[in-house]
């Protein structure tokens, strides 16, 4: 997967497995081949996911060639459960170091000219632009409320990122001076469209986070029926981003919930394990306690509640019908409502 050419045209780096006839393992690594061909050489070291081909990531190589960065996983018994982390290998020596290791997702990291490390880094609700230094310290060049995307960088340095924040569908900016480079979504301007407020509230001892999209015009004296949205993953999470389904739905007049239950990424590997192996209990007891903190605080309509959730989010979105009375109708999209056809 994700063959990629070294600047200097001698070599392609790509993600394969190494493993015989087995696919009972998450085990990818990173290799290098001759342009002219020859024999692949191993560059990876850890026995577990490298540059896993679901991470849509590539290797990127350093401006002289030497160096290649790529995203690895943590031990293979939590697969997806384990922040992404960097590695960055040294070509010639094979030597593979580790900088900025944080509890925190790395995604698409590339080299920038001057051997410093570009990536987006995965918070709670929010995805920054980073720069890591080639003492290992990381400088983001994003902060707030904003969810990147991607990004790319210019031989001269330059970056343009992609990026979204709540009220904005993604465009894409010049990061040196942080100039809007695209209006592909200047539609947007021409709607009304309701508030955005974060919501925090506690589960089972542990503060759960979200955000709860309201309908244009909202009246805090009036109760609205609610849509609870369940991501998929599990681990992943409802970030500040422009959720055009949470508009759609507040546009029809329904107030929309999007809670991180624990299982999500953003806040740490301990919160992704909470339900390691443990699907549909945590995780329905957070959404079951965001649907209580949304009637309490006068925003939802008890008798008017709705579920909805694709993958992951149907998985849970059968959980939820099954254990919380309240849920008056839910649509369970991509899901399995049987867990043994997931197994087979």
């Amino acid at each position: 997967w994700h063959p990629v050419w070294s600047p200097d045209g001698e070599f392609i780096a790509y993600t394969a497995k190494d493993g015989g006839a087995s696919d009972r393992d998450l085990n990818y690594e990173i290799f290098i081949v001759p342009a002219g061909g020859g024999e692949p050489r191993r560059i990876s070291t850890f026995e577990g996911a490298d540059n896993d081909p679901d991470w849509e990531t590539r290797p990127s190589w350093s401006a002289d060639s030497r160096r290649l960065v790529w995203v690895e996983g943590g031990e293979d018994k939590w697969f997806y459960y384990a922040p992404h982390q960097l590695a960055v290998a040294d070509v010639a020596t094979g030597e593979v170091t580790r900088p900025a290791r944080i509890d925190r997702w790395f995604y698409y990291p590339k080299f920038a000219p001057d051997g410093s490390i570009l990536a987006l880094v995965e918070h709670d609700r929010d995805t920054w632009l980073a720069r890591i230094t080639a003492g290992g310290e990381i400088e983001y060049l994003t902060s707030g409320k904003r969810f990147g995307y991607d990004f790319a960088v210019a031989a001269n340095g330059r970056v343009a990122l992609l990026e979204s924040d709540v009220s904005s569908p993604a465009e894409i900016f010049a990061m040196n001076s942080r100039r809007q480079l695209t209006h592909h979504n200047s539609w947007v301007a021409d709607r009304t469209a309701g508030e955005v407020r974060d919501v925090s509230f506690e589960s089972g001892g542990t503060d759960i986070h979200g955000y709860v999209t309201l309908p244009a015009g909202f009246d805090s004296s009036a109760r609205y029926p609610l849509v609870v949205d369940i991501h998929g993953g599990p681990v992943y999470q409802h970030s500040h981003e422009f959720n055009l389904e949470a508009r759609l739905y507040a546009a029809a007049g329904y107030a929309v919930l999007a809670v991180n239950p624990r299982g999500s990424s953003g806040r740490g590997s301990d919160f992704s394990r909470a339900i390691y192996a443990d699907w549909g209990n945590l995780d329905a007891k957070d959404i079951s306690a965001g649907i209580t903190h949304a009637i309490e605080s006068g925003l939802a309509d008890p008798r008017r509640i709705g579920v909805v959730g694709w993958s992951y989010g149907g998985i849970l979105t059968d959980y939820m019908i099954a254990s919380d009375a309240r849920i008056r109708a839910a649509i369970s999209g991509a899901g399995v409502a049987n867990v043994l056809a997931t197994f087979g």
